[in-house]
């Protein structure tokens, strides 16, 4: 089936997989313990002051969970299909997996226990818009549209045991490319690159963890 191809170029570029924290004070933390911190690879970073990360020796992996905002016509937003959710929840899980299997300081553990780390990724508001001066295009069977995606990743980094959490990661991106629209007005669409997007937010996060254990 024809589909179309929305690029996810825009989504890697400029998320250097590297991270530098700042110090940070008991006047800086909110409510939940958490005080800002500088990064290269957030958009917003924040850790709980104090924390000593070389002494976890193990990291579990949360199932991600995936929001999709709820498409707006009127907005030009288009749903996501079924198949596509299940891939990207695919790519997210095993994109993870094999990047943190390469950790020096910590082991990828099957289950919570002492001195283990667990990592919940959550990417939010996923959404996919239509170009509104593409949407002009008559007289062809199928009309091939430029578009654009929003998604939100959040990680966080908690104690497997207690729940506490120890730290945070925001990365916003928009994705750029183009869509196939049919003549009943329905957009098909088809994602090529996401598996390098997933690999990229992997590889972010290891960095981050590599420069929390280090004490960066």
């Amino acid at each position: 089936m024809i589909g179309f191809v929305v690029l996810a170029s825009v989504l890697v570029a400029g998320c250097a997989p590297s991270s530098t924290y700042a110090e940070t004070t008991a006047k800086s933390v909110n409510y939940e313990g958490l005080a800002d911190a500088a990064s290269r690879a957030f958009d917003i970073a924040q850790v709980r002051p104090g924390v000593d990360f070389s002494a976890y020796s193990g990291i579990v992996i949360g199932a991600p969970e995936l929001a999709y905002r709820t498409p707006d016509r009127s907005a030009l937003e288009f749903p996501l299909s079924e198949e596509q959710k299940d891939n990207l929840r695919d790519m997210v899980i095993e994109a993870f997996r094999s990047e943190l299997s390469e950790l020096a300081a910590l082991q990828l553990a099957g289950e919570p226990g002492e001195k283990v780390l667990r990592l919940n990724i959550r990417i939010e508001d996923i959404s996919a818009i239509v170009s509104s001066k593409s949407l002009g295009a008559v007289g062809r069977a199928s009309a091939f549209l430029e578009a654009s995606a929003e998604a939100t990743l959040v990680l966080e980094l908690r104690d497997s045991r207690s729940n506490e959490i120890l730290a945070r990661g925001v990365d916003v991106r928009t994705v750029e490319g183009a869509a196939l629209s049919r003549p009943d007005r329905t957009v098909e669409t088809r994602f090529e690159d996401v598996e390098k997007v997933c690999r990229r937010w992997a590889a972010v996060a290891r960095a981050g963890l590599e420069a929390l254990v280090a004490g960066q």
